[in-house]
């Protein structure tokens, strides 16, 4: 009889679903230098934040009740991801996250994982009565103008990364809004203004620094255990947690760009302008966009990027021929357009998003924006009178040229995202809303204008399977819709650096690969 074929993948988490024996553990306290009776009598969380307080010293692990303690739990983005960890530990090299990793192996303690906290779904970036680990210690930006490449920490800003490089002329493929963490970008795969002219930022990855839940640490690159470093580019923490990234950097002198906002009954032509951008404008890899049209508060963003000190160029002529309300571009630096880039939050405590991918087909693709603005002016009705209510619908042009660069096999051996080689629009819908006394509400509002959107695409003949995990919502199926292909690769990568399926049984939540 033939087993079935992800039975070989499933087995080292069955044979993993309880506490190592005692010996194991013993032998950990050892080659830590632990007392024997450390943690004596206690099994689980409790186990893990007494043994974790000792193996990282000084006021690294604070636990529930203790001063500091609701500052650090509270430090996610939106409200919605705050959850009450038995203990929140900040280690500060590569050694003591993989020592935490083996030692929440062996007493089989729940966990979660924190570089910036951005993703709003609850159980994301935090845990109920596990560890949360936050990597806020591990924010180090070190640029190598000799090697073009700047090494940055999981637990840095994307605004900082920019404001430290800004002064050598030189920038990096990073996020768009400053203060997303990079860790989380990263391994979801991340967009960047520069993506049409040098990939996504995860393929501009050159090595990274990687703790396994074996305890070791080890190297992932081109060279160097390089299955685990393509699984990285796209597969978030599932096969360990990288504790520095090395990225190419390039030349960056002034650029032109800011916000410019219109009023709603503008979004028509707004989106016709966005068609002729996708299909003409968008040849210039120099220039790229993002439009955000918030129908509840009667307003279009539309953040624009040229890479070069070029006012208002041709790559972007229709977007001038329509009258706006407010225009902040100007000729800048990188770091500061992002700067003053407008919150994210619009005063609000409680997200929730979700994300789908369309084809920019020359045929179909133009009416399929104006059925989504349609969509979106029922956003009113689908919210009702939540108090605070708000929903952003975001357009954000992906080039086939941007694909190529993420293939190619001189590009560090490719990414795991399974992209379709063609123009596209990853398309984001983020909710808003004020009291968790309204959240299964707006859940199903954001969701209801989500899966719209998917019907949208579908009926249309734009709809594509891949889902952007740095906007996915917490139930969306992100790695599966990296393909079959990619997905069984992953776990065979999984299967290899975490025989005991650690990242897939204790981490709390998070974009797993389904076994």
């Amino acid at each position: 009889m033939h087993l079935p074929r992800v039975l070989p993948l499933v087995l080292p988490l069955l044979a993993a679903a309880a506490p190592a024996p005692a010996t194991e553990l013993q032998s950990f306290l050892a080659r830590h230098n632990l007392p024997a009776d450390t943690a004596q009598g206690l099994t689980g969380a409790a186990a893990a934040c007494e043994i974790g307080s000792q193996l990282l010293g000084g006021n690294s692990t604070v636990d529930k009740g203790d001063s500091g303690y609701e500052t650090l739990r509270t430090r996610n983005w939106a409200a919605t991801a705050w959850l009450t960890p038995s203990c929140i530990a900040t280690p500060s090299t590569s050694a003591e996250v993989a020592s935490l990793l083996h030692l929440f192996s062996l007493t089989s303690t729940k966990f979660a994982l924190r570089s910036g906290g951005h993703q709003p779904a609850p159980g994301f970036a935090s845990v109920d009565s596990g560890v949360l680990i936050d990597l806020q210690k591990l924010a180090s930006i070190d640029p190598h103008p000799s090697t073009s490449t700047v090494t940055i920490g999981p637990g840095a800003r994307w605004g900082a990364v920019y404001a430290a490089l800004t002064p050598l002329n030189l920038t990096t493929v990073g996020g768009r809004v400053g203060d997303v963490g990079v860790g989380g970008l990263l391994v979801g795969g991340g967009l960047s203004y520069l993506s049409a002219r040098y990939g996504l930022p995860c393929d501009n990855i050159v090595s990274t620094t990687v703790a396994l839940t074996s305890g070791a640490v080890v190297t992932a690159s081109t060279t160097s255990h390089s299955d685990l470093f393509w699984a990285l580019k796209g597969g978030s923490s599932n096969l360990g947690i990288v504790t520095s990234y090395t990225l190419r950097t390039y030349p960056q002198s002034q650029i032109w760009g800011g916000l410019i906002l219109y009023p709603l009954s503008a979004a028509p032509a707004l989106l016709k302008a966005y068609d002729w951008y996708l299909h003409t404008g968008m040849a210039d890899a120099r220039a790229n966009l993002m439009i955000q049209i918030a129908p509840l508060n009667d307003t279009v963003f539309l953040n624009i990027f040229y890479d070069g000190p070029n006012p208002r160029p041709a790559a972007f002529k229709p977007f001038f021929e329509i009258a706006n309300v407010s225009d902040q571009t100007a000729v800048q630096s990188f770091s500061d357009m992002l700067a003053v880039a407008p919150s994210q939050s619009l005063g609000l405590t409680r997200w929730a998003w979700g994300t789908t991918t369309l084809a920019a087909t020359a045929a179909a693709s133009g009416a399929a924006w104006q059925d989504l603005l349609t969509l979106g002016t029922k956003a009113k009705t689908l919210f009702g009178d939540i108090p605070g209510r708000t929903v952003v619908l975001g357009f954000q042009p992906i080039s086939a040229k941007t694909v190529d660069i993420g293939r190619a096999a001189g590009n560090g051996g490719g990414n795991a995202l399974g992209l379709t080689r063609e123009d596209q629009t990853w398309f984001v819908v983020n909710g808003g809303w004020l009291d968790a006394a309204d959240d299964a509400a707006a859940y199903n509002a954001t969701n209801a204008i989500l899966e719209g959107a998917k019907t949208v695409a579908k009926q249309r003949g734009v709809g594509r399977e891949f889902v952007f995990m740095n906007d996915a919502g917490g139930e969306q199926d992100v790695i599966g819709g990296y393909g079959r292909e990619s997905l069984g690769r992953m776990r065979k990568v999984a299967a290899r650096y975490d025989m005991r399926g650690v990242m897939q049984r204790l981490q709390n939540d998070g974009f797993k690969l389904g076994v």
